[in-house]
């Protein structure tokens, strides 16, 4: 199929340890000839079967595509969170590592249709902890082509934190799913460009609300989650 470069914003916002941003677009029909992507603002649920496929295509996907870091080892890699909405499935893998390299697909049908991560390098420093009623996220990957962008986020979450909810620009509230002590979600925005991206003086959440265990909730600024720097 036809192999395509995703637009990708290479910044040091939540990517403590992160040393390359990639990405890549692998199905042609993704986001073009002005085709919508069915999708909720809420995780849908996702029978054991086809979330074992997801899981199991994004791995391979990985597995498939060489690293382009010396010494980064992907196979250590492991799907933390599934996240089903609409069209797409979303699974999130990383390596657990002290300073972590990760991966996110976008699975369509069984396929992986997007791919984005990072990797970190033997050299990286350690990921900062998460405070237990915050989270850390990182900010800026987007897959895009000229009729619509998927915007992902990924991360870790405090050992208080049970539920999030993103303050998106594009889309409002949107609702994350939270297990293992990471954090994930997807939404669809308009056409970007890598020029555009760099561009950007603001990032596209503006903060979160998290819901600790004792059922109280809490607001999170973006500058708190994330480390935006202007």
């Amino acid at each position: 199929p036809d192999r395509r470069r995703l637009v990708r914003r290479v910044a040091a916002v939540g990517l403590v340890g992160a040393a390359v941003a990639v990405g890549s677009l692998a199905v042609p029909r993704l986001l073009e000839g002005g085709e919508a992507l069915a999708w909720s603002a809420t995780p849908q649920a996702l029978p054991a079967d086809a979330a074992r496929e997801a899981e199991q295509a994004c791995i391979a996907a990985v597995l498939d595509d060489p690293s382009p870091v010396e010494g980064v080892d992907q196979s250590r890699m492991r799907p933390v969170i599934t996240d089903a909405r609409g069209s797409l499935v979303l699974v999130y893998l990383t390596d657990r590592a002290r300073s972590a390299s990760e991966s996110t697909c976008y699975v369509r049908d069984g396929r992986v249709a997007g791919m984005t991560g990072s990797l970190a390098t033997p050299d990286s420093p350690p990921a900062p902890p998460v405070p237990a009623n915050s989270i850390l996220v990182a900010l800026g990957a987007v897959s895009s082509t000229e009729s619509g962008s998927i915007r992902g986020v990924t991360g870790r979450v405090g050992s208080n934190v049970v539920g999030v909810v993103f303050d998106t620009v594009a889309k409002g509230p949107v609702t994350a799913t939270v297990r293992n002590g990471h954090v994930a979600a997807w939404w669809p925005d308009a056409p970007t460009t890598e020029q555009q991206e760099n561009a950007r003086t603001a990032p596209e959440i503006r903060g979160a609300t998290v819901t600790l265990r004792d059922g109280s909730t809490r607001e999170v600024s973006v500058e708190e989650l994330s480390a935006w720097m202007s």
